[in-house]
């Protein structure tokens, strides 16, 4: 936010994963990617996005839910 160096970021997390906000940003541009990658936790704000816009590959981290997302293919990451 404030144009500084991203390797002095400090992730914060809790609040879910707005996953609606990047399918709405791609549809806003124009943007309909081939196959859509989302690096996440598995733990959504609402809903995981729009299952019909593109092919969606769920990378989920070592801390992430148990449970599979609901359509498209989630992949584990390994530690």
């Amino acid at each position: 936010d404030e144009g500084g160096d991203i390797s002095e970021y400090t992730a914060k997390g809790g609040g879910g994963t707005d996953f609606n906000a990047s399918y709405e940003y791609m549809k806003d541009n124009d943007i309909v990617p081939k196959t859509y990658i989302n690096f996440t936790d598995l733990y959504p704000n609402g809903s995981f996005g729009d299952e019909s816009y593109c092919e969606t590959i769920f990378a989920a981290c070592k801390h992430a839910s148990k449970q599979d997302a609901p359509f498209g293919v989630t992949v584990r990451l390994a530690e």
